[in-house]
């Protein structure tokens, strides 16, 4: 697993990190004719779209946005950020999960812009990348959206999105947490603050 991918699952909540498992989509339409296809479409294959292949089409072809991913060290006091991360991000159509509205695979190339900067501490999120990001709303039925990474096959929810308008954003992680270390695990980091958060936008046609 590359870093980006671990950051991506780490921030997820316990129960998002199960793999999703949601019902298939079926044929939508309600025709029950002795025809020897079943859907209500023109063609002559047994699929909804309009071609004469038996796949259905991607309802969504393009996606075309930024992700961003803020960064700050373990440090006493709330401040600036050592790191700020910007991509330009394309995506093409892929297998969606089931149940998913869309799925991309998505390639973030970083900008080299003014306002991108970075240091040593987040050297591990700093490059290009390509993931498969899905969108899924009423993830397990708890009535929002989710933005799922697809990892060797397996689909984790990792950032709450919302999908309106052909508008797709999505954010995950924390601002300046603080960690009290209570559960023992980093000792030399409690009582010091930390920021690991992403977030995004893309048009999705």
């Amino acid at each position: 697993m590359t870093a980006r991918a671990l950051a991506a699952l780490a921030l997820a909540a316990p129960l998002a990190l199960a793999a999703i498992n949601l019902a298939a989509c079926g044929d939508k339409d309600d025709d029950t004719g002795g025809s020897e296809e079943t859907d209500a479409d023109t063609d002559s294959d047994t699929d909804a779209d309009t071609d004469s292949d038996t796949d259905t089409d991607p309802a969504y072809t393009s996606y075309e946005g930024w992700e961003s991913y803020d960064w700050m060290a373990y440090t006493a006091m709330p401040g600036e950020d050592n790191c700020q991360l910007v991509w330009d991000a394309v995506g093409t159509p892929a297998d969606a999960c089931e149940g998913c509205d869309f799925a991309f695979e998505v390639s973030l190339t970083l900008q080299d812009e003014d306002y991108v900067y970075y240091d040593e501490t987040c050297d591990w999120a700093v490059g290009d990348f390509v993931y498969t990001y899905a969108y899924a709303y009423n993830y397990y039925g708890y009535g929002y959206g989710w933005s799922l990474i697809d990892y060797y096959g397996y689909w984790y929810a990792w950032a709450y999105a919302d999908f309106e308008g052909g508008t797709f954003t999505y954010s995950a992680g924390v601002v300046n947490y603080y960690y009290s270390n209570y559960y023992g695990y980093y000792p030399e980091y409690a009582g010091t603050y930390y920021t690991s958060y992403y977030y995004g936008q893309a048009t999705v046609q």
